[in-house]
């Protein structure tokens, strides 16, 4: 995932308004787990351009995973809490 995170990077150095890339580093930051990255990302892309559906709809779902991560950790807590 790094070495496709440096040449992304370097076609936004060359295009750093191209939405196609921006996009693909949304999906990377996602598989890789940043979601607070992905996040960011997508909402500068929505914000540029509120036209954008297919980013809005991905803004929600990165939203959903996010808050299945922070209720799967407040789980596990709650169980450890029940459990001692």
């Amino acid at each position: 995932l790094e070495s496709a995170r440096e040449d992304l990077d370097a076609c936004l150095d060359h295009a750093p308004t191209d939405v196609e890339v921006r996009g693909l580093l949304v999906e990377l930051d996602a598989k890789a787990g940043e979601l607070e990255d992905a996040i960011a990302r997508a909402r500068a892309l929505v914000q540029e351009d509120a036209t954008r559906t297919a980013t809005w709809t991905r803004l929600g779902e990165l939203h959903e995973a996010r808050a299945a991560r922070r209720l799967a950790a407040c789980q596990a807590s709650i169980r450890r809490a029940l459990v001692r």
